[in-house]
This record gives structure tokens, C-alpha cells and sequence, in this order.
């Protein structure tokens, strides 16, 4: 497994464990459900990443994806870091 691929592949599982946090907080009562399917299209996309990684198979999708995700865990950060932000309730 080359550097590129190994990099990748720790950046999904690092990326999926946070996305994983958010769902953890999640439930179909209490929450919108396009939050729900947003975050549950995100870890499908990072596990894709990641068996892309694992696989020798990455391509510039794969770096979008990892970018996109980054992006939106580091801007929306402050409002997940405690509870569930308002917008995302019913």
C-alpha cells in the first residue's frame, strides 16, 4: 500500500468516527430527517473512500469527498460540539 492510499485511509476512519458521533446523537423522533440522511450519506461516502484506500483504487472523488467532509465537520463544529443544533429538530 503506497503513502497516498495509507494517508487516505486513516483520514476516512478518523472522518467516519466523527460523522459516526453526530448520527450517535440523531433519532428519527427528535430530528429532521434530511439531517439524517445527509450524515448517513456522509460515512457511506467516507466507507467508500476507505475501501477505495484499501483497495489501491482512489481517484479525485475519493479527495473530494474527504475535503467535503472535513469542511463541513470543522465549519459546523461549534454548533454539534454539545448537543444536536436547533435547526436540525423538528
Amino acid at each position: 500500500m503506497i503513502v497516498v492510499n495509507m494517508l487516505l485511509l486513516v483520514a476516512s476512519v478518523v472522518l467516519a468516527i466523527g460523522i459516526f458521533c453526530r448520527l450517535n446523537k440523531l433519532s428519527m423522533r427528535e430530528h429532521k430527517l434530511l439531517v439524517i440522511l445527509f450524515n448517513v450519506g456522509l460515512i457511506g461516502a467516507i466507507l467508500s473512500v476507505g475501501d477505495h484506500a484499501w483497495t489501491g483504487n482512489i481517484d479525485l472523488q475519493d479527495i473530494c469527498v474527504l475535503i467535503a467532509t472535513s469542511c463541513w465537520i470543522a465549519i459546523s463544529y461549534k454548533a454539534w460540539e454539545f448537543e444536536v443544533p436547533t435547526w436540525a429538530r423538528k
